[in-house]
């Protein structure tokens, strides 16, 4: 690793590799992109084309995580390589970004606690991908919901609900379900606006283009995560409704439009905040893994987040239910 620079290679060479990690973060002055693995030639092919610039195409997985100038790896290839890959990576002395589920069985998630605590005994960063903690309408929420506790009372209960673009045929046989691919993302919103906490979840819906699951914490705050993959348009709309003792806050990520209900007065209250930048917001987690791994800023998820938001995506697949306690955490 050269002074203030971090040289990354790809495994998986998918749009979303490119679209949600390389091409942001070519703006990051500390990644440089080194290599890039994947089973298909062309798919190097293709991606090394896009990049415009020296990229080493490696033979093997076990050729990149074997070559001295790569420091770190982007793990994108699909969901069941991901925990096994991880692991091969961090016996390497590789820093680690996974995408999510960074597992998807329970033999899997024995080797992601294996691969967390190998890593942090070796001073390595290993982290995931919830992009939503760093995107303008959701880091509104983090800042406001104490303030308006404060006027409301406690949080009684937490809604998220998305309408995307149906599934192009990359996305075919990557995941099980939209659920797998999905309910970590929301889980892991949860816990950064609430902290972690007990929780009883279930699967009410888990489909291809439709998912839905509801649940309680230990603390009373009861929770609803779902969303659709079928609008024709290209459209991300991302809704989230926070109620309180109260009141209640409604945000539409899409456009910024918060509408505050007071049910005390009966004032209904609009304003406008930014939306959703997903330029900003992946810019920002490759900014993170880099200063992560110079030891410039910690890394944004804990081996406990990224652990229990795997879990109960592994749980919810696998039996329906979620009931994992906070005193039942490996880390």
């Amino acid at each position: 690793m050269g002074e203030n620079l971090v040289r990354y290679a790809v495994l998986g060479c998918g749009e979303h590799a490119w679209q949600s990690h390389v091409a942001p973060g070519r703006s990051v002055r500390e990644l440089e992109l080194v290599g890039v693995f994947d089973p298909s030639k062309d798919a190097m092919a293709k991606f090394a084309d896009r990049y415009r610039g020296p990229l080493n195409r490696f033979k093997s997985e076990k050729e990149c995580l074997a070559c001295s100038y790569v420091d770190a790896v982007l793990i994108a290839s699909p969901d069941r390589y991901h925990v096994a890959s991880a692991l091969a990576a961090i016996k390497a002395g590789k820093h680690v970004m996974v995408e999510k589920p960074a597992a998807v069985t329970a033999d899997g998630l024995i080797t992601l606690q294996y691969a967390l605590q190998l890593a942090n005994e070796r001073g390595l960063i290993f982290t995931s991908c919830h992009p939503r903690r760093c995107d303008p309408p959701y880091e509104y929420l983090y800042y406001v919901i104490p303030g308006l506790r404060r006027v409301w009372g406690r949080v009684l209960s937490f809604e998220t609900d998305f309408s995307y673009h149906v599934p192009n045929e990359a996305k075919a046989g990557l995941h099980t379900g939209l659920m797998q691919d999905h309910v970590n993302h929301e889980h892991d919103l949860m816990i950064w606006l609430f902290g972690l906490g007990i929780t009883d979840a279930r699967r009410l819906i888990d489909s291809l283009d439709r998912y839905h699951v509801a649940g309680q914490r230990e603390d009373g705050l009861v929770f609803s995560f779902q969303g659709t993959r079928r609008l024709k348009s290209r459209q991300f709309l991302e809704m989230v409704r926070v109620r309180f003792e109260i009141g209640e806050l409604l945000l539409n990520c899409h456009t910024g439009k918060v509408q505050l209900y007071d049910h005390e007065s009966g004032r209904n209250m609009i304003s406008y905040h930014h939306p959703t930048d997903y330029q900003a917001r992946f810019t920002r987690i490759m900014e993170n893994f880099a200063s992560s791994i110079l030891g410039e800023e910690p890394n944004y998820l804990t081996p406990a987040e990224i652990w229990f938001n795997t879990d109960i995506c592994v749980q919810l697949h696998e039996l329906g239910r979620s009931t994992r306690k906070l005193s039942d955490l490996p880390l």
